[in-house]
């Protein structure tokens, strides 16, 4: 199975303008104390740049963050 699953760790930053991403995403963001409110609303923006930017790229998100607009995301 190695050869069909990749495994990375990675700030989710670096996928926004690299190349064309394929597949699904599962993603564990950093909550609770070690994140502050700025820092949580600068994570979801980059999540909806992410899959603005790769549209063949696919994810499910549960999130309790009410700022968080899926309507962004074409």
């Amino acid at each position: 199975m190695e050869h069909y699953i990749t495994f990375q760790t990675k700030d989710i930053s670096e996928y926004v303008s690299g190349p064309e991403l394929i597949g699904t995403l599962v993603s564990n963001p950093p909550y609770g104390l070690r994140m502050n409110a700025y820092d949580l609303e600068k994570i979801y923006h980059t999540i909806t740049e992410l899959f603005t930017h790769h549209p063949k790229l696919h994810g499910g998100i549960i999130t309790s963050y009410e700022k968080f607009v899926t309507d962004e995301i074409s």
